[in-house]
C-alpha cells in the first residue's frame, strides 16, 4: 500500500485503544464515529473520528506516499474528572503503545491539540455529559 489509507488507520487507532484498555482491566468502550452501546449511563467512553485536513507528502518518485492524518478521540463521562480520566488512557494508549497498520511504519503520533473538557447539555442525556476531545496526527510511511 503505497499512499496511506484512512480505513486501515482508523482501524489501527482503534484496535490501538482497545488492546491498551482490554489489558488495563478496566471498563472504557470505544465508538466508531458514535458512541458505543454502553452497560450503563455512568460509563465513560471514546469515539474515535477520522478528521479532514492533514498533507501527504513524499518522495519526488512518490509524492503522496506520506500521510500525516488526523484523528479526535472524544472522552466522555458524567464528571470532569470522569471525562478526563477517560482522555488520560487513551493519551497513555497511543503515546505508549504501537499503533500497527499494514504495509506502513508510524513514524510519530502527536497530540496536535487539546480540545478541553466541557460540559455538553445539548444532548439531552440525564445526567448531563463532558467531554475531553483531543486532536491527534498520525504520520506514516510506506513500509
Amino acid at each position: 500500500m503505497l499512499h496511506p489509507v484512512t480505513r486501515t488507520h482508523t482501524d489501527a487507532v482503534i484496535a490501538t485503544l482497545t488492546g491498551h484498555i482490554a489489558g488495563l482491566g478496566i471498563t472504557l468502550l470505544v465508538g466508531d464515529g458514535e458512541a458505543p452501546p454502553v452497560a450503563s449511563a455512568n460509563d465513560p467512553y471514546l469515539v474515535v473520528h477520522s478528521l479532514p485536513g492533514g498533507p501527504l507528502d513524499g518522495t519526488l518518485g512518490s509524492p503522496d506516499a506520506d500521510g500525516s492524518l488526523l484523528y479526535q478521540i472524544s472522552a466522555w463521562g458524567i464528571s470532569r474528572e470522569q471525562s478526563q480520566a477517560a482522555a488520560d488512557v487513551a493519551r497513555n494508549a497511543l503515546f505508549d503503545d504501537p499503533i500497527v497498520i499494514a504495509g506502513r511504519t508510524v513514524m510519530r503520533v502527536g497530540l496536535d491539540s487539546s480540545g478541553g473538557t466541557f460540559r455538553d447539555d445539548d444532548l439531552g442525556e440525564t445526567p448531563s455529559l463532558y467531554q475531553t476531545p483531543d486532536r491527534y496526527r498520525i504520520r506514516t510511511t510506506p513500509t
